[in-house]
């Protein structure tokens, strides 16, 4: 694996980069300007620095968030530090950017190395504004309004509790290949037993006395929101046909017996309750702004060089 020069030191160059004096230098001024060390969102000068200013080299300044990031391993278990821990990553820092400000000055900003590396980090912050940003932006839009309400749980209680009370004795198969699957359903269709079937989809050896088909009685918090639908119409001793689940999930189900809960209460399952609801509501509502989103959007997409082809090249060799 190819090691990184750290991000500090890769920041603190391209500060240097955009901020000192280069030397009269043909090749140094020819590479500058539009190399992504000077085109990146750097730190600002002293008075717009991010935290409170501690020293400036040649004009740039070092702040307080700089020794802090500097010294993060340090402080990860907690442990305070020390005054002269503080000073000697300070005098660390402004020996690091005088270096990375001489560096500039002969050229070596420019070096493939470096600039591959600062493009790399900025893909990151990129990446990282992007998704910070869009978890933000859905949680206000789609998780906090869909939160149910005291009455929403309660009234999908009164009408579902002898459902929410009743347990299946089921047995499982699973698979993500729909014509293995489909395979199966005709096996159960033949006559052949849940376990047999399951040796042959699963190709696993004799189990002895274990069943891993045989999942017991189940409770309704205990079952894809899938199966819910199908459970209710099966007699004991049917199979269901093939269910289809998120993220190709297959499943076929065989009712063994059905009993029911009556001790179970409202208490008991609320919270299964509120998921069930949120999640109801989130499919509507994330549609929805997904919807708005792209109706007010200006999106280019760049067609593939062929239809099937890979949009991305091949990753560059390693050094």
């Amino acid at each position: 694996m190819r090691t990184y020069t750290s991000l500090f030191s890769l920041m603190v160059l391209a500060a240097a980069c955009s901020r000192s004096t280069p030397e009269s230098s043909p090749k140094a001024e020819a590479a500058c300007p539009g190399c992504p060390v000077c085109a990146a969102d750097l730190p600002g000068p002293a008075t717009a620095a991010s935290g409170d200013v501690l020293a400036t080299v040649n004009g740039v300044a070092i702040t307080t968030d700089d020794v802090r990031f500097s010294l993060r391993n340090r402080t990860r278990n907690n442990v305070p530090l020390t005054a002269d821990q503080e000073t000697a990553a300070l005098e660390q820092i402004i020996q690091r950017e005088l270096a990375a400000q001489q560096a500039v000055r002969k050229g070596m900003h420019a070096d493939a190395a470096v600039v591959r590396d600062l493009a790399e980090i900025e893909v990151q912050r990129n990446s990282l504004r992007r998704e910070r940003l869009a978890d933000l932006y859905f949680r206000r839009q789609v998780l906090d309004p869909t939160r149910p309400t005291e009455a929403e749980v309660q009234e999908l209680w009164e009408r579902e509790q002898k459902q929410i009370r009743t347990e299946y004795h089921v047995l499982q198969l699973f698979g993500r290949d729909e014509a293995q699957m489909t395979e199966a359903q005709a096996a159960l269709k033949r006559g052949e037993a849940v376990g047999a079937v399951y040796l042959k989809l699963t190709k696993a050896p004799a189990l002895g006395e274990a069943r891993p088909w045989d999942l017991g009685f189940l409770k309704f918090h205990q079952m894809p929101p899938q199966w819910r639908e199908v459970l209710p119409r099966l007699k004991p001793g049917e199979t269901s046909d093939l269910i289809r689940g998120p993220n190709h999930r297959f499943w076929l189900v065989q009712l063994v017996d059905v009993r029911v809960n009556e001790a179970l209460q409202l208490s008991d399952i609320r919270a299964t309750l509120e998921e069930d609801l949120a999640t109801a509501k989130r499919e509507k509502v994330r549609t929805q702004v997904e919807s708005d989103l792209n109706k007010t959007a200006t999106i280019e997409r760049k067609p593939a060089a062929q239809p099937g082809q890979p949009m991305l090249p091949p990753p560059p060799a390693e050094p």
